[in-house]
């Protein structure tokens, strides 16, 4: 997710159009950060921050469900990594990419490496702590994690809707369900059709006890996604510790959902 080292201006705003769109964090627009990511690359075919976003939407794709081969899609953003490595190889953000990669593929020593050497390469690069959050979350270091993310915001003070969500995610798991409440509902202020905010939001009010909240939200999953299921989310969401995923799993079948 970077939006640097290009001299073309018409590439460089087809790329921040196509952040723009990532971050909204759902199918429609992971679908047209690829396009726009793919038509900065046509404009200018050495910026290796596009190849990192369009890697990127290729490994959404797959937590998304809307991969036909999840295997395929994670051989794409690999090869897309390598290619901005070959065009810079000191860019933070491509070993972040990396460390989204191997997260995905449940190597999370190896994620957690690359996400420390994004961060050592810029110790400023607010969305490599968040990134390196997120695997630390998937990893079951949820303090960890939690730390990484309120770094990411100490330096970026108007977060992306993602660190909001992974930030929300560690409360959840920590077991301080109002605080992660908090976070998802910011998430929603912004966009009302996210659906990791919606999913986890229904899993904060379902261990809570707050039934009737908690089936308004697993009403609002199934709205924006219609196909959701959990088969999907223990499939695909890549948690380290089974525990932990059936933690979520069961919070959310509490609210209805299947």
């Amino acid at each position: 997710m970077s939006s640097n080292r290009t001299d073309n201006l018409d590439a460089y705003l087809k790329n921040m159009q196509a952040i723009s769109y990532w971050e909204r964090m759902n199918i429609d627009g992971n679908a047209l950060a690829r396009q726009m990511s793919k038509e900065a690359i046509a404009l200018d075919p050495e910026y290796a921050g596009a190849y990192v976003l369009l890697a990127w939407t290729h490994l959404m794709d797959v937590q998304y469900g809307t991969s036909k081969s999840p295997k395929k899609s994670f051989m794409r953003a690999a090869q897309l990594a390598k290619k901005a490595l070959t065009l810079d190889k000191s860019l933070p953000s491509a070993y972040t990419l990396l460390g989204g990669i191997l997260t995905a593929k449940r190597e999370y020593g190896k994620a957690i490496a690359m996400g420390e050497k994004a961060i050592t390469l810029s110790p400023n690069f607010a969305v490599g702590h968040a990134a390196l959050g997120r695997t630390l979350m998937y990893a079951g270091q949820y303090k960890e994690g939690l730390a990484q993310l309120k770094k990411a915001i100490r330096l970026s003070p108007i977060p992306r809707s993602w660190y909001l969500l992974i930030m929300g995610s560690c409360y959840l798991h920590l077991g301080r369900q109002k605080e992660a409440i908090e976070e998802f509902k910011k998430v929603l202020q912004k966009n009302p059709n996210v659906p990791y905010a919606h999913i986890f939001l229904t899993a904060s009010y379902s261990l809570l006890g707050r039934e009737v909240e908690a089936h308004a939200e697993a009403a609002e999953v199934l709205r924006v996604n219609p196909k959701f299921s959990l088969k999907h989310i223990a499939k695909t969401w890549p948690y380290k510790n089974r525990a932990d995923i059936m933690f979520l799993i069961d919070a959310l079948r509490k609210a209805g959902l299947k």
